[in-house]
């Protein structure tokens, strides 16, 4: 018996939707190629902790206390990771 989730069909939607946009935006040359190469990393925990913890202190690195990134761009990585 198969059972239909309309809660699975809508997330699905979402993300056809945005790699739909991402696929447009590459393909016009607009969206740069260091999105895929982004798509590519490889990080240890650690280190994604770190880039994690930096970006919920608006853009300060929690080990050195240096400011690695605007705050306003930090709301916009939040924005696009929702």
């Amino acid at each position: 018996m198969a059972v239909f989730y309309d809660l699975m069909l809508s997330s699905s939607t979402i993300i056809v939707t945005k790699y739909t946009t991402i696929h447009y935006y590459l393909e016009k040359k607009i969206l740069s190629f260091s999105y895929v190469k982004t798509c590519s990393l490889e990080m240890t925990c650690e280190s994604e902790s770190v880039i994690a913890s930096t970006l919920a202190n608006g853009g300060v690195c929690p080990i050195t206390d240096q400011r690695k990134e605007e705050k306003k761009l930090t709301f916009f990585h939040f924005r696009n990771l929702a």
